[in-house]
């Protein structure tokens, strides 16, 4: 004897969210009397997914800035190094309490750097490429109706570079958390809080990913779902486990 059970519950919550969940039952018996069970529990819309912009939407290498400067001036890769991560400068510039011609000045002044602001800004910026593994997976959550943003610990001049070549950040990303202008870098909790008003969603109810771990036990800290970014597939493993619907 072969019987098959599908049982489908569907339900909306009130308040801040809505979330629908799809509730599958599958029973198979067969002549010896067993029984097989399996059990589906899907389709959240409840939740709002957080992306780190580097290393995870865009990728990108620190050393790539001191190539590009070096070429810039007679200035040495150790200069660079410390004038820009070694130093404050780059951290103060991602907190947003110095602007971009205040980080060119600092720079030159530390440097002896006599190049145009422009080809600095340029040289600093010119170090990304898009992760095109996760483009599908982004386009695919749109799609179906989640709510996406990006947080991160970025600057100015890298988030202006990144918006002029790729449009996916604006026509993916609802949100932009963005530490230059919430005043607050991860994995500080201020920026979590910042981020979570601006998503307009209850902690729990928000997943983020991120490729530092540090910067996800800050998410966790502050009640959000967070992963440490693997690889894609991994991504959408852990999307698929909190019950998003995920076809990648």
């Amino acid at each position: 004897m072969l019987r098959a059970v599908f049982k489908i519950t569907e339900f909306v919550s009130g308040g801040k969210t809505q979330q629908t969940r799809c509730f599958v039952s599958v029973e198979v018996d067969i002549f010896l009397g067993c029984t097989f069970r399996y059990e589906m529990t899907r389709f959240r819309n409840d939740l709002f997914l957080y992306f780190d912009l580097g290393n995870v939407i865009a990728l990108f290498d620190h050393e790539l800035i001191v190539r590009n400067l070096a070429g810039l001036s007679d200035v040495s890769d150790s200069e660079i190094r410390q004038s820009v991560f070694e130093s404050d400068l780059l951290l103060d510039y991602e907190r947003g309490t110095v602007t971009t011609t205040e980080f060119y000045n600092n720079y030159c002044s530390a440097t002896g750097c006599s190049a145009a602001e422009s080809d600095v800004v340029f040289a600093a910026s010119n170090i990304f490429r898009i992760n095109a593994s996760i483009i599908p997976l982004v386009s695919h959550l749109k799609q179906v109706g989640y709510r996406l943003g990006i947080l991160s610990n970025t600057c100015e001049a890298h988030w202006k570079f990144l918006l002029q070549r790729y449009c996916i950040l604006d026509k993916f990303f609802d949100v932009h958390a963005l530490s230059y202008r919430l005043n607050a870098l991860k994995p500080e909790s201020e920026i979590y809080v910042k981020a979570g008003e601006l998503a307009g969603i209850d902690a729990e109810n928000i997943f983020f990913v991120d490729d530092r771990a540090e910067h996800v036990d800050g998410a966790r800290r502050a009640g959000w779902n967070a992963e440490v970014y693997k690889s894609t597939a991994k991504l959408s493993e852990q999307l698929a486990e909190l019950g998003v619907v995920c076809n990648y």
